[in-house]
């Protein structure tokens, strides 16, 4: 009686030791499942592109050595510099502009929300080439506009008649830009959690450093992707302005054509300095949300240490 236990723990330890162990297991490897749809799809995308890059490059109605002798042409660049400063100044104004018309439909006040309303219904419904067609054909219904105390006596007057179409641009777009943006710059602040708000007004921080501490910084994140989208379009908007004889990028290459014939290589030109210009912007972008993005890290990692 007494040896069939130690028989039955003798073969326990020979299982135990014949078992196999796990690092001796033999798996199977593992076989990645196969996307047959997908990879269709992207050889015929692939083969589609190959097919309008080599179009691009053997086409010789492209003219590409005209493309090369104007691309860095003085009168193109100086159009450049002109786009990026339009861009720049009217970002500007309208960023401005859209943060005041924010806090406006924010306000508690009817008076205020009724204005911004207003405001961002006009500037949305009027097309912006309408608009900057009103502004610059602004003297036939005003001869000056007066800035100052309503109904009194006005500080400054300023001439309608010779202003430069750079001004009428920057103010076009910038009021454009802002009825727009206004909305971007609202939605972001809506989203920051209302109690971020409350824990800094318990702390006793005013409704200014509350906003410029606290909630600022948290709608930044959310606003900086549709606000560097707005930017983008602005950039290539900016065109219209030849309509008004601004030596933007396209009126400059538009002004070597019409002496030289060649339609098709200055549009590229254009085309070529578009994409450049977007393709920094673009690159910016993902700098800076990062850079946001590391900062949002770091903080989270000091809350969670204190």
């Amino acid at each position: 009686m007494s040896s069939t236990p130690n028989a039955t723990a003798a073969e326990q330890d020979m299982r135990v030791d014949t078992a196999p162990r796990a690092d001796e297991t033999a798996t199977e490897p593992l076989v990645p499942r196969r996307h047959y749809l997908r990879t269709a799809v992207a050889i015929v995308v692939g083969v589609y592109l190959i097919a309008v890059i080599q179009s691009l490059v053997t086409n010789e109605r492209f003219n590409w050595p005209v493309v090369a002798r104007y691309l860095f042409d003085p009168m193109v660049l100086g159009g450049v510099l002109n786009t990026c400063l339009l861009t720049i100044a009217s970002m500007g104004l309208g960023l401005i502009l859209a943060f005041f018309v924010a806090q406006f439909a924010l306000s508690e006040s009817r008076l205020l929300k009724a204005a911004a309303i207003v405001f961002v219904w006009l500037f949305r419904s009027v097309p912006l080439l309408v608009l900057l067609l009103l502004l610059y054909n602004i003297g036939a219904l005003y001869d000056v506009i007066p800035i100052g105390i309503p109904f009194g006596p006005p500080l400054i007057e300023l001439p309608t008649t010779g202003v430069s179409a750079f001004a009428v641009a920057v103010v076009a777009f910038g009021f454009h830009e802002a009825a727009y943006s206004s909305e971007i710059i609202r939605a972001s602040i809506l989203s920051v959690p209302s109690g971020q708000r409350e824990a800094a007004m318990a702390l006793g921080m005013s409704n200014a450093r509350t906003m410029v501490r606290v909630v600022l910084p948290s709608a930044v994140r959310v606003a900086l992707p549709p606000l560097m989208n707005q930017l983008i379009m602005m950039l290539k908007g900016t065109s219209i302005v030849a309509f008004i004889a601004f030596p933007d990028l396209l009126f400059s290459v538009q002004k070597i054509y019409t002496v030289n014939y060649e339609v098709m290589p200055l549009l590229v030109v254009a085309s070529v300095w578009y994409f450049v210009l977007v393709s920094a912007l673009t690159i910016v972008q993902q700098i800076v949300e990062r850079h946001l993005a590391r900062t949002t890290r770091r903080r989270g990692a000091a809350v969670k240490a204190s």
